[in-house]
C-alpha cells in the first residue's frame, strides 16, 4: 500500500500541466507531508467499526478530459488531460469556490455549490 502511494506521489508530482482559462487563481496541491508509518492500533470490535458502505477513491476517476469539481469541496478541482490519466488537484484560492460552468475560481454567489 506504501509503494502505491509513493508511485502516485512521484507520478503526480513529476505531472505538469498549463492552466489559461483559470486566471491564477488557484493553488496547485503537489505538497504532501512526508509520509510516515503508522502506529499500530489494537483489534477493536468489528461490529462497533464496521463500515455499511465502501469509501469513496481518495482520487476521482478520469473519463474524459477536462476540469472537474471535487463532489465533496467546492473549493477543490481537477484537471485530467485525457480519460484515464491521474488526475491533478487543486484549490481555488480563498473566498473563491469552482464554477464548472466557467471553469474557472468563481465568487460563490455566482456557483451553486
Amino acid at each position: 500500500m506504501m509503494n502505491f502511494f509513493s508511485t502516485l506521489i512521484v507520478i503526480v508530482m513529476l505531472c505538469t500541466l498549463s492552466f489559461t482559462k483559470l486566471n491564477a487563481k488557484y493553488v496547485q496541491v503537489y505538497q504532501i507531508d512526508k509520509l510516515k508509518r503508522m502506529k499500530q492500533e489494537p483489534p477493536e470490535d468489528p461490529a462497533i467499526n464496521s463500515f455499511t458502505t465502501e469509501p469513496p477513491p481518495l482520487l476521482p476517476s478520469c473519463t474524459r478530459a477536462g476540469y472537474f469539481r471535487d463532489p465533496f469541496n467546492c473549493k477543490k478541482f481537477y484537471h485530467c488531460e485525457h480519460a484515464r490519466a491521474i488526475p491533478m488537484g487543486y484549490y481555488c484560492e480563498a473566498n473563491l469556490i469552482f464554477n464548472p460552468y466557467t471553469l474557472s475560481c468563481d465568487n460563490p454567489q455566482y456557483v451553486i455549490c
